[in-house]
Parts: structure tokens; sequence; C-alpha cells
């Protein structure tokens, strides 16, 4: 749409904010035909689902309470009865070693011992849906970090400005002055204009469950103040559990990888990797493990799986009932592929480029996650980050 076309990454052409849709001029008859058998199958896994969510929130406070293997096999059990419910019959996993040109190092079962996050370690993966979620709780049984932002006043002040300019012209010139409202709004939208760089906004972490990562899904980042968050490393010496960081901070439409944000890292991470090329900071330091998720493109009969655009009331479940009431004739399918172990950059025999850090200074172990997560999932890194997609959702919601 050329109302959002400022929000086109100007390198790669993608537009990585708007909710794909189905080719035009591809619907099909059997979408109508199979009305019937979607009402039935829509009432069917709706009380499917609402069941498993109220026993997994039972249970996560009773005798998941109790112990962390406990925890892990409710979320491995009614996670992955979840995603059958969703239509998600096939998971496609397998870990990759990019230094094989991409190819699959190894089948999933004889590799898994090399993606194996423990306590205190860090898993990074690219955001695209609440389903993402669903996965990784079932999986990995994590710690969720939800990110903690300063107030874009910039962008409050905009949209007050274009309300009241809205206003304030309709009762004088409305015809002669429409076209430079139009201006008016859209320069106060342009992500350039931020007054603070992305890396000053990111205040730090707080933890949240599956469910409260579910309902963040194509939600901008919280906005607090610094008591209500937490650093980095300072969760990490309290959690019993990996955790789980999606580093673009926001939900992307899975055509491209929004910018990760500098200050996903504590300084002394970024520094040292800034002055020798890797990430080893000695025994008993947390261990970075990247993946990346993909899901299929939408078809006239199975809707698009991502939220990068959340609903006015109540997200994310009118996307997930547009999910439970399409007649899916076939599976739908998440493809994960996984970063071995020795090629993150908190291996020790990760290829260390000290000459590359120093140039890229303070963003250089983010840019190089960034591409790693990039070459994993086959999706091109876009300029477009979570700043820009506050704004974004300003102009979309106008």
């Amino acid at each position: 749409m050329e109302k959002f076309s400022k929000y086109r990454d100007p390198a790669t052409g993608i537009q990585v904010f708007l909710t794909p849709v189905p080719p035009a001029g591809s619907s099909s008859a059997a979408t109508y035909l199979l009305s019937p058998l979607t009402l039935v199958l829509a009432t069917l896994r709706a009380a499917l689902l609402i069941l498993v969510a109220a026993l997994w929130s039972l249970l996560s406070v009773t005798v998941g309470a109790t112990s962390v293997s406990i925890r892990g096999g409710i979320n491995s059990i009614l996670g992955r009865i979840s995603l059958l419910a969703l239509g998600f019959t096939s998971i496609q996993e397998e870990i990759v070693s990019l230094r094989s040109r991409g190819r699959a190092s190894a089948s999933a079962v004889i590799e898994s011992s090399r993606f194996d996050p423990k306590k205190g370690d860090v898993i990074l993966c690219n955001w695209s849906s609440w389903v993402d979620v669903l996965y990784l709780a079932s999986r990995f049984n994590p710690i969720f970090l939800q990110p903690i932002v300063t107030i874009n006043s910039a962008l409050e002040h905009a949209e007050a400005s274009s309300q009241s300019n809205s206003r304030s012209s309709a009762t004088r010139r409305k015809n002669a002055t429409k076209g430079q409202q139009y201006h008016d709004m859209s320069s106060h939208s342009q992500p350039a204009e931020e007054t603070k760089p992305p890396s000053e906004r990111l205040l730090g972490w707080k933890r949240a469950t599956a469910l409260q990562m579910v309902a963040q899904a194509g939600q901008t980042p919280t906005a607090g103040d610094k008591s209500e968050a937490s650093e980095l490393e300072a969760i990490l010496k309290q959690v019993d559990r990996p955790i789980v960081i999606f580093p673009e901070l926001v939900t992307s439409n899975n055509r491209g990888i929004l910018k990760f944000d500098t200050s996903v890292f504590p300084h002394s991470w970024r520094s040292l990797y800034k002055y020798t090329g890797a990430l080893r900071m000695g025994k008993g330091q947390p261990n970075i493990f990247i993946m990346s998720i993909r899901h299929d493109a939408p078809t006239p009969l199975t809707p698009t799986s991502t939220l990068s655009v959340p609903s006015t009331f109540a997200s994310p479940l009118p996307h997930i009932l547009s999910m439970i009431a399409t007649p899916s004739l076939t599976p739908r399918t998440l493809s994960v592929r996984k970063l071995v172990g020795d090629e993150s950059p908190t291996s020790q025999t990760f290829v260390a480029d000290a000459g590359a850090s120093m140039q890229q200074r303070e963003g250089a172990l983010v840019n190089k996650c960034a591409e790693l997560t990039s070459s994993l999932s086959r999706l091109r890194r876009t300029g477009l980050g979570w700043e820009d997609k506050e704004g974004f959702l300003s102009l979309y919601r106008r």
C-alpha cells in the first residue's frame, strides 16, 4: 500500500510489517464448499484450546511451581497439543553448520547434544508470531524476557499534533489544505525523526511467562522506567532455566529480519566482543544459542500464522480464531533451524575477527548475531527496527 511505502526497507524493498495475504485472484471455491466443516472443526479446536489454556495456567502455578522438570513436562505436552490443535502437525527441525554452506550437519536426533541450552544460557530467535512462543515454551521450557523501553515522546507529540491539525483544518480551507495535512502527518511519522538513538531507549528486561509473551505478540515494547527493568547479567545469575530473547523486540511478518537493538546485550559483553572478536568470558559463562523460525506463506485456505499487526481488541484472540476457523486441507509447518553450538560467538571454536569488530564498535556483537540469524533463516536483513514499527502502527491505526 502506498500509504505505508515509507516503511518499506529501501535497501531490500521488503515490507516487513504489513500482514501477508494470498496472491491476488487466488481464491478457491473450496473455501465456500467447506464452510460447514469449518464450523465444526473450529468449534472443536476452540474447545480444545480453551481447555489446554486453562489447564496450562492451573498446572503452572501448582505442581509446575515445585520443580523445573515438572514444569518442563507440562510445557512440552500442553504446548505441543496447542500446536496440533492449530494445525501444526509438522515441525521441521534441523541443526545447521553455516561453515558447511548451510547444509544440515547431521540429523536433529544425532546432533541434539550440540544445541542444548542449560540454565543461564541465552536463546536468540527471530520473532513473527505468538506461535513461536508456543514452540519455544514446549521445546526448551525457558524464561522469556520482555523488553522495557522509555516512552516515545516524539511519537506522542506527533500524534497529538496530527489530531489537532485535523480538527482545526476541518473548519477552514478543508479542500485546499488536505494535501498539506497528509504531508504533515507523514512527516511526523517518519522513523528517522526519533529524538533518541535506538540504543538509548531500551532500559532493560523483565521476566515473562509464555502466556504473557503470547499476548505481547504484534505489540510494541512495554514503556516504563528504570525501576521496572533488570539488567540481563543480573537476571542470568538468578534463573534456573535458559532464557529466550527476541532481539528484534517486536514481531515482523517473517519476510525479513528486523534490525537488532544494540543494547540487547550488556555493555561488558559488547566491549569484550569489540576488542577480541569473540565472547569468551571464562568458566561458568552463559552461552548464546542462535536459531530461526520460518512460517508458511498464506494461501486462500490457510491465513498467515504470523502476527505483525495486532487487533485493537483482545489481541491475539482474533488471529487465533482466524487460524482455528480455517479449513486447512494441508498441515501447517514450521521450519526451525538451529545454529550448531561450535559456531556461536560464545564457543571456544568460534573464529574471531577482532579487526572487523573494532570497526563496528558497540554494534559488532548484535550485528554478528543478526548476520547468523539471517543466514540461518535465509531471510534478508533490513534496516527497519522496533522504533520504526512504533511509527508504522501509529500510522496504521489512524
